[in-house]
């Protein structure tokens, strides 16, 4: 009889959850948005979206340090009236943005098209809007045992290329159900996704949506933060919502300042700029800046900043 394969805990390395919005979409993992109809889902996503393809200023006010590709897969809306037309208007960089054909076969999540699509375009985010329209004939949106196979495999796939997926989803009618159980279809599209978000109109304000973290399972949850939708500007970011409704801050000021992060990036890429230098040198820099080298380290990841031992020292790149 042969013996079962088995892996000690002691010899596997651990890593931090790397983060395209910290807490509210972790890299490598599922998160799910969702959301009444007409309640500004795909106008978030596409804002969202834009604003990743040009490294521009993300809702919590830090600048992206690199842009980010993106597959955006959304049945709903036409392709060259509707959806090009938004990613212009929010000027997003269209190179950096792609779509699955499904001329000469529907796309389902099921499908290692997805997985390939990822991996040949280098996509870091994945976009399904709607998860109803992509299930397929050969899953059933409450059969708990097909669904939890496609979401595993999904799961395989986007930790393996460190890419985000969030999958967005319709609400049920159940208005008096908690938020986090309104989704239409199998409950293990909650359990398999690692972060949920729920869009929903504020209580008084008739052009704010708020975007209410109602699951976490990788970070503390995040606050509540609203989006207008105008007529005028089309859409932008107004900061925190308190239970009470009340916009506390708002974002766009934010925008104003030069993060701490960005003030390390340009720092470090002017340090590299001529080779490689000691990572002594680094931390002897940054401390005299008054800055940790915890943030250091951070900005180090983002920017595939590298290192390596020489001469018994060691040295970034």
């Amino acid at each position: 009889m042969d013996e079962t394969e088995y892996t000690l805990y002691s010899e596997v390395k651990s890593q931090p959850v790397e983060w395209l919005w910290y807490p509210y979409i972790p890299y490598g993992k599922i998160t799910l948005l969702q959301g009444d109809p007409g309640d500004g889902k795909s106008t978030m996503i596409v804002n969202l979206i834009s604003t990743l393809s040009t490294s521009g200023y993300m809702p919590s006010g830090n600048k992206l340090p690199f842009p980010v590709k993106t597959i955006y897969q959304c049945s709903e809306d036409g392709i060259e009236d509707t959806i090009k037309p938004r990613l212009e208007r929010y000027g997003a960089d269209c190179r950096k943005v792609a779509f699955i054909s499904e001329q000469e076969s529907p796309l389902k999540i099921s499908d290692d098209r997805l997985r390939q699509a990822v991996e040949s375009f280098g996509a870091r985010l994945v976009v399904i809007d709607p998860i109803q329209a992509y299930i397929g004939d050969d899953a059933s949106m409450f059969n708990v045992g097909s669904i939890r196979q496609v979401m595993k495999s999904i799961n395989n796939w986007a930790n393996k290329q460190k890419c985000a997926v969030i999958l967005v989803g319709h609400m049920t009618k159940k208005e008096h159900a908690k938020d986090l159980y309104r989704s239409m279809g199998s409950i293990d599209f909650i359990a398999s996704a690692r972060s949920v978000l729920y869009v929903s109109k504020h209580k008084s304000l008739k052009n704010i949506r708020c975007v209410q973290h109602v699951k976490s399972s990788l970070a503390p949850l995040g606050k509540t933060i609203g989006f207008e939708i105008g007529s005028s500007h089309g859409f932008k970011w107004v900061g925190q919502i308190n239970d009470d409704g009340e916009i506390r801050e708002l974002y766009e000021k934010k925008k104003k300042k030069i993060s701490k992060r960005d003030d390390v990036a340009k720092n470090l890429i002017q340090l590299l700029r001529k080779g490689p230098i000691k990572a002594s040198e680094v931390a002897s820099f940054f401390s005299e800046k008054g800055i940790g080298m915890r943030t250091v380290n951070e900005v180090k990841s983002l920017l595939g900043i590298e290192s390596y031992r020489a001469n018994n020292q060691w040295y970034w790149k």
